[in-house]
């Protein structure tokens, strides 16, 4: 195949882009019906099925119950000839009680809007396209759980997009992990025979009081939050109590692993101090954001051909499953603005204006964006390849899921 000239590659995204805008209203309609019928983790059936069903209307091959979750799809088109796979990800997960206060459903367009603009032009281009249906962003980490299954093994480049109230790419968020502690007594009469009895909860009382003695001590990146399940209920000498904590960090400010160890010891000391008995169960780990330089460069300048400036470089406090793909494959991570200024995610403003014109218009442009970097990755046989080189350059290595010790 001949090489790609400027004026062929600025045709073909002038085509994926004519083909987003003549979509948008089956696109917008799906993002709404989305926001209409919330579904939680693992429960995404009705927006997992609206989804695949828009890119399996435009050719691609869709594989339902990616990865063995029941809520994931993964759809392919490959082009005339060998080259790049480019994975683009759709989220569509609400939140417990709340509703679409993530955006999501304008996340579930993205990924999707691109790869019906792609579905245009992939024939006559090099590569592959996967779009990859994600479920449980909002917990348990529904990528990494994919990741795991080798679903994204083949991947050359990964791109997404979240909302937010101002465009920006996202440079950096926190690592981190749940941990569940659970602690157990005994049972005796609370009037006749306290002292035969093993209070649960004083195990639980403990930990947060060690916890507490040391944040004095955390460095400003350091972030545990602690919370208390089951408390024993009604019983004067519970036998069995559980907190959960969240335990995260800037990586390269501070040792994850030397955090995580301290508050588990903070646990052993509890049930030591309280002749309780201790399980710990550690959740998924999620890293922080690996942004590559390589593919970000093509989302800002393909953005700024739209008239969008993603200049801005964001850190984000929280975590998100992606920051584990990024740690796998060259992956860039951008916003546009889908929220008015001042409205922040997880909240019932984020979810009005998660339904809102200026929200759709901007998950469209979105998905144009994601599509025209597609095509330059298809087309450019050397930006994957200067991709990788960047990725294995920045090689920050790896974090034990669990401690040595466990």
């Amino acid at each position: 195949m001949q090489p790609f000239s400027s004026d062929s590659i600025a045709a073909i995204k002038r085509e994926v882009c004519q083909r987003i805008d003549s979509a948008a209203r089956s696109l917008i309609d799906v993002s709404r019906q989305i926001w209409e019928h919330p579904e939680i983790a693992f429960d995404e059936h009705q927006a997992s099925a609206w989804l695949a069903q828009l890119l399996s209307d435009v050719g691609y091959e869709v594989e339902r119950r990616a990865g063995g979750l029941a809520t994931a799809f993964t759809a392919r088109r490959s082009g005339s000839t060998p080259g790049p796979t480019v994975g683009l990800f759709s989220e569509y997960d609400a939140l417990p009680g709340l509703g679409h206060g993530c955006g999501h459903n304008l996340l579930a367009i993205s990924g999707v809007g691109a790869g019906v603009g792609l579905a245009s032009v992939i024939d006559d281009l090099p590569g592959v396209i996967q779009i990859h249906g994600t479920p449980a962003e909002e917990g348990p980490s529904g990528k990494t759980l994919l990741l795991r299954e080798g679903v994204f093994d083949h991947l050359d480049v990964a791109v997404i997009f979240h909302p937010a109230s101002q465009p920006n790419v996202l440079e950096r968020m926190r690592s981190g992990q749940g941990i569940t502690f659970t602690f157990t007594g005994k049972s005796a009469h609370a009037a006749s025979h306290p002292d035969l009895a093993i209070d649960a909860l004083s195990g639980v009382l403990a930990l947060f009081n060690n916890v507490n003695l040391l944040r004095q001590h955390f460095r400003p990146d350091v972030s545990v939050t602690g919370s208390i399940p089951e408390g024993g209920g009604q019983r004067a000498f519970p036998v069995r109590a559980t907190t959960r904590f969240g335990v995260r960090v800037f990586e390269g400010e501070s040792d994850f692993v030397a955090l995580r160890d301290l508050i588990v010891d903070c646990a052993r000391a509890a049930a030591m101090a309280t002749r309780t008995q201790l399980q710990i169960e550690y959740e998924i780990l999620e890293r922080g954001m690996k942004l590559n330089a390589v593919v970000t460069a093509l989302a800002v300048d393909n953005a700024r051909d739209l008239g969008i400036e993603l200049g801005t470089r964001v850190t984000m406090g929280g975590m998100s499953d992606f920051g584990n793909v990024s740690h796998r494959v060259p992956a860039t991570h951008f916003s546009t603005a889908s929220w008015p200024a001042g409205v922040t995610a997880h909240t019932p403003e984020a979810v009005i204006a998660s339904c809102q014109p200026q929200a759709f218009e901007a998950a469209l442009a979105a998905a144009k964006i994601e599509a025209m970097t597609a095509v330059d990755v298809l087309v450019r046989p050397e930006v994957a390849q200067r991709a990788w080189q960047e990725f294995q350059e920045d090689d920050r290595g790896v974090i034990p899921e669990t401690p040595e010790s466990s």
